[in-house]
């Protein structure tokens, strides 16, 4: 929880170093889901990547953030959209 509450965090640097240690975390970061979910829909498109990423290493319990994925590879930001789809499987 207090990782996830360091994504909210004023500072970039706090926020990006917040996203490396849920990577780090893996699937045991699901605590984060909400917040990771929050980057996807409304976060600078500097961490939008890291928090994909994130989610899709939580997996299952990050299956709520489905809309906002399915938004982000609808997009008009392919490298995002790119990520979604190696993410779900099927982008090779």
């Amino acid at each position: 929880p207090a990782l996830a509450g360091l994504l909210k965090d004023k500072s970039p640097r706090v926020r990006h170093e917040a996203l490396a240690a849920l990577e780090k975390i893996g699937p045991a970061a699901e605590k984060a889901v909400p917040e990771l979910q929050g980057i996807v829909e409304n976060g600078p498109p500097s961490l939008k990547l890291g928090a994909i990423h994130v989610l899709g290493l939580v997996g299952g319990p990050a299956r709520g953030a489905t809309d906002p994925l399915i938004a982000v590879a609808k997009g008009d930001d392919q490298a995002l959209a790119m990520v979604y789809q190696r993410l779900r499987g099927s982008g090779d």
